[in-house]
């Protein structure tokens, strides 16, 4: 991703935020018009990026941002228990730009923590 897809702008920058379930991510995020995309790097990156061009600015997902506004919490799709979030079937580190085609549920943090132990407990791991 080189440009805003929102606004055309390059001024691309990579901030860090956590989800519902408690995951640390790294979003690409655009300076000019403050959209954030779905789009993560790793860790490690990240750290490179902030280490060359200082702290990395906290920013709210598109997801985080609508459900505060809007006041609403999602219920797990598996247990019931509330403040659930999004989650892909498709992990696009398996599935690359495939992923986003693929189903997705509202999970809260234990069972989506649970999925991934059980389905890809090697994600997190550097190749």
């Amino acid at each position: 991703m080189n440009i805003c897809n929102n606004c055309d702008s390059k001024d691309l920058k990579i901030g860090i935020t956590k989800l519902i379930s408690g995951s640390t991510v790294y979003p690409i995020y655009c300076q000019n018009c403050k959209t954030v995309f779905p789009k993560y790097v790793k860790k490690k990156l990240a750290i490179e990026y902030a280490a060359k061009n200082g702290s990395l600015e906290y920013v709210k997902t598109k997801t985080a941002a609508y459900m505060e506004l809007n006041e609403i919490m999602v219920q797990c799709e598996v247990c019931d228990a509330p403040e659930a979030e999004r989650h892909h079937w498709a992990p696009h580190h398996l599935f690359g730009n495939e992923a986003p085609r693929w189903p997705t549920s509202n999970l809260c943090r234990s069972c989506h923590r649970k999925w991934h132990n059980i389905v890809t407990p090697n994600m997190g791991q550097t190749k």
